[in-house]
């Protein structure tokens, strides 16, 4: 119930072009289905692909997905980025 009020909040608070609503979005999502989760993401880093916050939270999905080649390369461009990324 708690993720469904953040979604709400986050839904609301979007703006065109907030990438910064768009990653928490996709965070929220992550916890609630993994494929929408990923368009989110996806959508935030063609912007700004250099985003390590959000590369580092798709490498989090597809290690759930179990795509561990793509979990392992969303880490490692994390890395390049911002060096303290956590993995998954």
């Amino acid at each position: 119930m708690l993720k469904q009020h953040a979604l709400a909040d986050l839904n609301r608070a979007l703006e065109p072009g907030d990438m910064f609503a768009l990653s928490r979005r996709g965070e929220v999502f992550a916890c609630l289905t993994y494929e929408i989760a990923l368009k989110n993401f996806d959508r935030v880093l063609s912007i700004l692909p250099n985003d390590a916050f959000s590369l580092s939270r798709r490498d989090r999905v597809y290690y759930r997905l179990k795509r561990d080649n793509n979990a392992f390369d969303e880490f490692n461009k994390a890395l390049e980025f911002d060096p303290s990324a956590r993995l998954h």
